[in-house]
């Protein structure tokens, strides 16, 4: 029947630590509920493999209502060497 099994990557940490770029306050302190909207935005940056490389999705939320606040796919991530 032409059946074979399905390989998982090995799971490769990607983040660096070791950096001389600033390090923000963590003001948030994991209060992922709010009681009115726009006190609280988040964001968060997804790879996207393609042909040609990577694409870099980035998606703010509002922790209110969790209702998308913008986005924005790049081919690099703006600000970093």
């Amino acid at each position: 029947m032409g059946l074979c099994s399905k390989l998982c990557k090995k799971f490769r940490v990607t983040t660096d630590s070791k950096h001389d770029y600033r390090i923000v306050e963590n003001v948030l302190k994991r209060q992922f509920k709010q009681d009115s909207p726009s006190k609280a935005w988040v964001s968060d940056i997804a790879y996207i493999p393609v042909k040609e490389g990577f694409l870099y999705l980035t998606t703010i939320i509002d922790l209110y209502d969790r209702k998308l606040i913008g986005w924005s796919l790049s081919r690099g991530i703006v600000g970093f060497p």
